[in-house]
């Protein structure tokens, strides 16, 4: 396992802390700025420890070589997010998230933020605002800096984990799989926008890594559970990426033991998610909005055409690398006689499953779809090309230069 993979994924796990931890605070009525700030910052240091002290004899260093090709990974995205950043982010950004920061940002009436039923979402889970508020507190700025450094964080790690991860394989493929999202300007944008889909796209590329690392069965699925945890805290649909990755995965978890640990990772994220659903949160307007109709939009052919022709064309124009990544792999398949792996099934069972919030949605569906759809299959695109690296990753050709150039 690679020092920069570990130290990535304990950043995002230490933003999913942080933003636990207080929201649990102003739930207890706890406003001690000393307290605050304190309690996280100790909890995120105990975590660091424990992963340090369970990693050391595992980790291995870079090579000047794979931290050249980061540095320009970095700066090109730096370059490019320079033309494309709005001051105060996009709508999501400024109608949900900061706003949603600027009330939990005040310990007095941050409760408040449940009576803007009508526009302000507030049954979304709380990583982005509940973080962005405690640093609001610790710095006394506004919540746009302390977002736009974590939605800068989650843009930069995702290029650079797809690289890191994928180089000790093929460092072909793992510089074409690492430039394709460091130079699209559609996934740059959402990332610097402020908006959640980017963090939760990050999470989910974490679990999927996870599972598949090279390490003792107790960390490798702890990882995997404070990943998962992290994509239910982070945004709604985070809760079907988990239980889709669940499935998939449960019964390796269960054959190498690892459910108890899955379950430990999780287990702050979940609870902390049950106690604002429970306690404070509104019912969710899709969850509510369904109902006799729904049948009837079941069975309803021309919407199934609406959502299908609205993917076609975001996978043709907006996520054409994904796709073209997904054709390689049926070739492969075919090729080596072989079935889908599980984890390309998984990434189709998650589009099937977006696919269908549409189909059952109680909002004008045309405008449902141009405001979203995009969003939630950007979610899918990380993981699926790190699952697409590792199918074609051996083939002759993209592994010949895995020897010293990757390792030097």
């Amino acid at each position: 396992m690679q020092r920069t993979t570990l130290y990535i994924l304990i950043t995002g796990f230490a933003v999913c802390i942080i933003s636990c931890l207080y929201f649990l605070l102003l739930a207890l009525g706890i406003s001690s700025m000393l307290l605050t700030i304190i309690l996280p910052l100790a909890a995120v240091g105990g975590m660091v420890l424990f992963f340090i002290r369970e990693k050391t004899a595992l980790l291995s260093e870079q090579s000047s070589f794979r931290m050249a090709i980061t540095a320009f990974l970095l700066l090109n995205m730096m370059m490019r997010v320079d033309a494309i950043t709005e001051k105060y982010g996009g709508w999501d950004a400024w109608a949900i998230w900061n706003l949603h920061a600027r009330y939990l940002a005040n310990p007095d009436h941050w409760q408040q933020l449940f009576l803007n039923v009508k526009y302000g979402h507030p049954d979304y889970p709380m990583l982005l605002p509940a973080t962005i508020a405690y640093f609001s507190r610790v710095i006394g700025a506004g919540p746009e800096l302390p977002a736009f450094i974590l939605g800068i964080f989650f843009t930069f790690a995702i290029p650079v984990l797809l690289f890191m991860q994928q180089a000790q394989k093929s460092i072909i493929i793992a510089t074409v799989v690492a430039l394709v999202p460091a130079m699209d300007t559609f996934f740059l944008h959402q990332g610097v926008s402020m908006y959640a889909d980017v963090p939760l796209a990050f999470f989910f590329l974490c679990a999927v890594i996870a599972v598949s690392l090279p390490v003792a069965y107790r960390l490798r699925f702890l990882l995997a559970g404070a990943a998962l945890g992290c994509c239910i805290w982070t945004k709604n649909e985070g809760m079907i990426l988990a239980g889709i990755f669940f499935l998939y995965h449960v019964r390796g978890i269960t054959k190498e033991r690892g459910l108890l640990w899955l379950f430990m990772g999780a287990v702050m994220p979940i609870l902390t998610l049950l106690i604002l659903k429970v306690g404070f949160a509104p019912a969710n307007d899709l969850v509510q909005g369904i109902g006799t109709h729904t049948l009837a939009q079941i069975t309803d052919t021309h919407r199934y055409v609406i959502v299908y022709n609205h993917f076609s064309d975001i996978m043709s124009e907006k996520l054409s690398y994904m796709m073209s990544g997904m054709l390689i792999c049926g070739i492969l398949y075919l090729w080596r006689k072989t079935m889908p792996g599980k984890n390309i099934m998984m990434i189709w069972t998650c589009v099937i499953a977006y696919f269908m919030v549409y189909i059952i949605s109680p909002q004008g569906l045309e405008w449902h779809l141009a405001t979203s759809a995009d969003r939630l299959l950007l979610q899918l695109m990380p993981a699926a090309m790190f699952i697409i690296a590792e199918e074609v990753s051996d083939i002759g050709p993209f592994s010949f230069f895995r020897f010293n150039i990757a390792g030097r």
